[in-house]
């Protein structure tokens, strides 16, 4: 089953790792890559409906708008979009069901 991911995450040496895993499975493709929640709804706002990413990997802590935050924007204008929280914070991958 292929899908469509983007990566929000404002660690470039975690973005690239990450991006070169998402490779090597092969059924994802990468809609986009950002470093923080602003540049992520800006990309989404261009974005046509059936283009989004349907799911969006996004770190915790980021400057200008942190994780948490752009999930909850991001899920009131885009209810069909899930996320999965990255975080080295916590020490553990969480997986949110939003």
């Amino acid at each position: 089953m292929n899908f469509t991911v983007a990566l929000t995450e404002d660690n470039q040496l975690n973005r690239n790792t990450f991006l070169q895993k998402i490779q090597m499975l092969g059924n994802m493709q990468v809609v986009f890559v950002v470093a923080n929640g602003q540049q992520y709804l800006e990309e989404l706002k261009g974005m046509p409906v059936d283009k989004l990413p349907q799911v969006i990997f996004i770190d915790l802590e980021m400057p200008l708008m942190d994780g948490i935050e752009t999930i909850r924007l991001a899920k009131s204008i885009y209810p069909q979009i899930h996320f999965i929280v990255l975080t080295v914070f916590m020490m553990m991958i969480k997986y949110l069901m939003l």
